[in-house]
């Protein structure tokens, strides 16, 4: 009895084993199938962006740079 116990668990585990390494992950997109996010024209996101929506450096840059060149 128990020797067919054992055969039964050894065939699952195999089986389980076999099931699993067959199911390959999906591909990772090529670099030309990426679609870049769209930019925020408001300022709710999660991080500022450095330029205004006129291709201009924000203000927030321009004092952080002037407050790093004091303190140096």
């Amino acid at each position: 009895m128990r020797s067919v116990q054992s055969n039964i668990l050894i065939f699952l585990s195999v089986f389980l084993l076999a099931s699993c390494g067959s199911m390959a992950p999906p591909a990772p997109p090529q670099p030309n199938e990426l679609i870049a996010p769209l930019p925020r024209e408001d300022s709710e996101g999660k991080y500022l962006s450095p330029y205004t929506s006129d291709g201009v450096v924000a203000e927030w840059v321009k004092k952080g740079k002037s407050a790093q060149m004091g303190a140096t």
